[in-house]
């Protein structure tokens, strides 16, 4: 794996490291050595995160549909899964869902989804959610048993989750305003043939600590037995 992409896990780990409730290890792997449907190595971890990609993935590669193949498997088994940006897009279709191109076209910034649902693990709910994004493609329909939490008017499924195992975002959690800068001064070109940006980006988004606590929350929601979390034994939420 090449630099960006260790660099995107790391910065995974940043977002995490220090919060309450976080104690656990990463580790990075390759789609190539995560196993096949017949043989999942993936199933030995405790949970599964897919992060985002400059690929899309309605790209024709052999490493994406082997990626949909382990995660119908990993499905199957109820492992927790969280997906970030191409991890949202590629576990939506590889369970039935449909993703397609944006008519807005690249859009780099901060995103603010309206929040018209709540899971039980995102508590106190809040009525939006800011942050930061960097997207051509997108979520246009949820795959079965899917249900989706928030969104706005180009991008209306920028929160789904499936049963108390899979909960995915469009947007990137993990990202820093320094980061986004960055980002925004090496897209000018592709920014200026139809691109959009969607807010001005130069400051520390406000829900970021707060949707990373959620994704711990996530977690603990998805490990505990439901005799467990009904009497109490976990905290979760935002």
């Amino acid at each position: 794996l090449g630099p960006a992409t260790k660099g995107r896990v790391w910065v995974h780990e940043q977002a995490f490291a220090g919060m309450p409730g976080y104690d656990c290890e990463t580790t990075l792997r390759g789609v190539d050595q995560l196993g096949t449907p017949s043989n999942p190595v993936a199933l030995v971890y405790d949970g599964v995160v897919i992060t985002g990609s400059p690929a899309s993935v309605n790209d024709d590669s052999a490493w994406i549909r082997r990626l949909e193949q382990l995660v119908l498997h990993l499905h199957a088994h109820k492992k927790p899964l969280l997906g970030i940006c191409f991890g949202h897009q590629v576990i939506a279709k590889a369970l039935g869902g449909q993703v397609s191109t944006s008519m807005a076209g690249l859009r780099v910034g901060t995103l603010t989804s309206q929040m018209h649902h709540h899971a039980a693990w995102m508590q106190p709910p809040q009525p939006t959610m800011t942050l930061y994004a960097a997207q051509e493609d997108h979520v246009v329909a949820l795959p079965p048993g899917a249900q989706t939490f928030g969104g706005d008017a180009v991008c209306p499924v920028t929160f789904y989750a499936i049963g108390r195992h899979v909960f995915c975002t469009q947007c990137h959690p993990e990202f820093y305003a320094a980061f986004m800068q960055d980002l925004l001064h090496a897209l000018p070109e592709q920014m200026a043939h139809g691109g959009e940006k969607i807010q001005d980006y130069g400051f520390e988004i406000p829900n970021g600590g707060v949707f990373n606590q959620g994704q711990l929350g996530f977690g603990q929601y998805a490990f505990t037995s439901e005799e467990k979390r009904a009497a109490g034994f976990v905290k979760y939420g935002w």
